[in-house]
């Protein structure tokens, strides 16, 4: 294509985007009107296909410097100004989003962790009166050889920390999408959720105070179990 031809087909897509790339200059991106945003963008990846006709076609330097510092500006307005908004998305979302939907979900929140703390106190009593309890708590006879040995498994997990920290973490996003999941079943799958790792929890608790040192494993437990747990309680 004759090079004049060329210009002359484009030039008015270049001056327009020439226009909204000045009134970025005065305004953020998400000040414009939908419809200009994607004007802008249709623009840009235009003009920058013309550059790459430029470049392979056109003897003219002029043409190619100025296609080039046109689609090099378009470029830093358009990927500058989405990075700057996911940025105030991330900042909105800690500030006001999960805050608001925190406070709208709060009865939902206080039911699961009322379910835990009931079953959690089951668990424990139920299994302080009698061992056996364990069994229809969930608790594995391995678990319960490990504590009738006290054994402090727990001193493992913090000589390995690198190790045991990441089943540890992966056993609680586990847990945390099942509730999150299974709360599509009316509720009622996040409810079982609850129920059976309270359940099991107190059980075990239950099984090392009775083998004489259950206030180490609770010291353990208020190292992390608090934030996990409230992060599986919202969830």
């Amino acid at each position: 294509m004759p090079a004049d031809r060329f210009i002359n087909e484009r030039k008015s897509a270049w001056q327009r985007l020439e226009d909204l790339l000045t009134l970025l200059d005065r305004m953020a991106l998400r000040r414009l009107h939908r419809e200009e945003v994607r004007e802008l963008g249709r623009i840009y990846r235009r003009t920058a296909s013309d550059l790459a006709i430029a470049r392979a076609e056109s003897r003219d330097p002029r043409l190619v410097n100025y296609l080039n510092s046109l689609v090099i500006r378009a470029h830093g307005r358009i990927y500058r100004a989405e990075a700057l908004e996911g940025g105030r998305r991330l900042r909105r979302f800690f500030t006001q989003d999960f805050p608001r939907t925190f406070r709208r979900a709060w009865r939902y929140t206080a039911a699961a962790c009322t379910v835990f703390m009931i079953f959690i106190v089951i668990g424990f009593f139920g299994t302080r009166r009698d061992a056996e309890f364990a069994d229809l708590m969930g608790v594995h006879y391995r678990m319960r050889e490990t504590i009738d040995a006290k054994e402090r498994w727990w001193l493992e997990i913090n000589q390995q920390n690198q190790i045991e920290s990441t089943g540890i973490l992966t056993n609680n996003i586990q847990v945390t999408f099942y509730a999150f999941a299974f709360g599509a079943l009316a509720g009622l799958g996040t409810l079982f959720i609850m129920a059976f790792n309270g359940a099991m929890i107190g059980a075990v608790l239950a099984l090392v105070y009775r083998a004489g040192y259950g206030h180490e494993l609770i010291a353990f437990m208020a190292g992390h179990g608090v934030i996990e747990l409230t992060c599986i309680f919202i969830a």
